[in-house]
């Protein structure tokens, strides 16, 4: 086959007191072409939770907005991808805090073996109105593979005096003592490779409100790394 092309538009708005759990989840064949656009618009005290998982496709492009319009929302936004081969990400959020008393917690993880690269704009933005604001926003990579490459932004823009908020990005790589310490023990270097990604994912996975899918995310990216690498995407149209 040649290239597929996935576009797809998300967009929810919660009035007073409302509650929303959203998951994506995308495991794409490697000449999958994605590009998604999500956008939360939330009322006084609304909440929303929402986990996004990328795991296959040749490139991955999302956009999430969270547009905390009503004061007392509240939001957790969680993220995470997995590469290998030569498989692109590039992930983009917002989130927007237009009403006093508002929260969000954002964390986004990516894991990248070979020439897999990810790109990630983080923007919090806080408006003069909304005092009394709690805006997190984390990124964090690990790089698998010596041509693997994750580059991060993240933004604050305030202009409220009254708030707390902070922004964080890492990229790091595998402890080669760590990896010693596991083959040491008898496990073969995949084995070792699978415990170190499956524990970088482990406390966001922990964090998601999903426990019924919990597990078969695990499944997902404990089968990825046991097939290997995703082929090159095909240049054929």
């Amino acid at each position: 086959l040649g290239r597929l092309l996935h576009s797809a538009v998300t967009e929810v708005h919660l009035g007073t007191g409302a509650v929303i759990k959203l998951l994506a989840f995308q495991d794409w064949s490697p000449n999958v072409y994605s590009f998604t656009t999500q956008r939360i618009d939330m009322g006084r005290d609304s909440s929303v939770e929402m986990l996004n998982v990328a795991l296959g496709g040749h490139l991955t492009k999302g956009a999430t907005d969270v547009v905390l319009s009503g004061s007392g929302a509240r939001a957790r936004v969680l993220g995470l991808c997995f590469g290998d081969g030569e498989q692109q990400f590039d992930h983009s959020t917002l989130q927007d805090h237009q009403s006093p008393d508002t929260t969000s917690d954002l964390l986004y993880k990516g894991a990248l073996k070979e020439r897999a690269r990810s790109v990630f704009t983080g923007l919090v933005r806080v408006h003069k109105v909304a005092q009394r604001t709690d805006a997190f926003l984390t990124r964090r990579d690990l790089l698998l593979g010596a041509e693997s490459k994750a580059d991060s932004l993240p933004i604050l823009e305030i202009e409220a005096n009254d708030v707390r908020c902070s922004h964080a990005a890492a990229v790091g790589q595998v402890d080669e003592e760590q990896t010693f310490y596991l083959t040491s023990r008898g496990l073969e270097p995949g084995d070792a490779e699978k415990l170190i990604v499956m524990g970088f994912f482990e406390d966001l996975l922990n964090r998601a409100g999903f426990a019924p899918l919990r597990e078969q995310i695990k499944r997902s990216i404990e089968r990825k790394l046991e097939r290997g690498s995703a082929p090159a995407s095909p240049v054929s149209s």
